[in-house]
Formats: structure tokens, C-alpha cells, sequence
């Protein structure tokens, strides 16, 4: 296994554990026997913390990240505020566009780089802005639709493409195994 348990022997009973342990067979099993890649990283009742790289069509870095938190304020709920979940993608495309575009969720300070960027437009599918030279580009529309069930759910924390590199980098708020979505930008980076 890819992804080793770190905890004691008691923690092992814990349905915490098990729950943890079942996201990650989940992504090992679809990292090293559907898409031939390779993975390793720890988990326990409390987290995990895993790295993949799925080598099929185009290099995906994946790092996938959970972290409970034991302390917070009691005036809110403890479902959010002590759990921090996080999917970070890195993937290289060729852009037939020469485009660099930055997604971004709705912030003070995104508001005004809206406010104040020419090339901002607001994204009709969410509280999303997209900087740059992105409007009704083919690209951009077939990057949308592969990412429209993050999008609808709010789980898209940043997406940027630089030309430069010809690297896309995202981070989802969330964990789940999402096959469609890392199959899509497979196709994508075909070009």
C-alpha cells in the first residue's frame, strides 16, 4: 500500500480511522491500478496527507490533504471550522490560445481587482471571477464544463493557467475521488 497508517493501535479501532482509510484505498486504488500512476503518503483518525502522480497521457500532480482540528470557537459550528480539506491539481496543457487566466472566488479583494481589471469578467455559475483573457475562449468553455460540479458546489478555491509554463493549478475544497474531472483533463491536455 501507497499510503501508510501512522496511528497507534487503539486509533485503529476508531471509525474515524476507518473512514480515512477508505478515502484513501479509494485514490490508491484508482492511482495505481486504473490510470498506472504512483502514490504514497500517511493517514490516521486525525488526517492524511497524500501525494500521486498519474503518468498515463500528461504528467497530474495531485496532493490530497485532511487535517481535523480539536480546538475553535463554540458560536459556530465545529463541522467546518475544525476540518480542513483540500485537493491540490497541477497539470500540464497545451494551450492553443496563448491565454493566462486566473479563476478566483469571491473575496473583498477580488471584488476590487474586479472593480479595478479590465479583463475580469464574473462567472454566471458561481461566486467565481475569472482575470484575464478568458471570455469565450474554447478552452476556457470545455475547462468549465469539466469543472462544473466543483464550481456549482463552491469547492473551487483558485484555478490559474500560465502560458508561460503551460501549467494548470487548482485547489478544490474537498477530497472526493472525482475520476470524470482527472480523466477530463487528460483529454484536455491533448489539446
Amino acid at each position: 500500500m501507497g499510503i501508510k497508517h501512522n496511528g497507534s493501535l487503539e486509533e485503529a479501532k476508531s471509525p474515524f480511522f476507518e473512514v480515512n482509510r477508505k478515502i484513501c484505498e479509494d485514490w490508491e486504488k484508482y492511482i495505481l491500478q486504473q490510470v498506472n500512476g504512483v502514490i504514497r503518503g500517511k493517514f490516521n483518525s486525525w488526517s492524511f496527507n497524500f501525494s500521486a502522480r498519474i503518468n498515463k497521457l500528461t504528467p497530474i500532480d495531485i496532493t490530497v490533504k485532511k487535517s481535523t482540528y480539536t480546538s475553535g470557537i463554540l458560536l459556530f459550528s465545529s463541522k467546518y471550522q475544525n476540518l480542513d480539506l483540500r485537493t491540490q491539481i497541477k497539470v500540464s496543457l497545451l494551450n492553443p490560445k496563448s491565454l493566462n487566466f486566473t479563476f478566483k472566488r469571491k473575496t473583498l479583494s477580488s471584488r476590487l481587482r474586479y472593480l479595478f481589471t479590465k479583463k475580469s469578467y464574473k462567472l454566471e455559475t458561481g461566486p467565481y471571477y475569472i482575470f484575464g483573457e478568458a471570455k469565450e475562449n474554447p478552452f476556457v468553455i470545455k475547462l468549465l464544463y469539466l469543472l462544473s460540479k466543483p464550481l456549482e458546489n463552491k469547492e473551487l478555491s483558485h484555478l490559474k493557467f500560465l502560458n508561460e509554463s503551460n501549467t494548470l493549478s487548482m485547489e478544490l475544497l474537498n477530497i472526493d475521488l472525482d475520476t470524470s474531472m482527472l480523466n477530463g483533463l487528460q483529454e484536455l491536455s491533448k489539446g
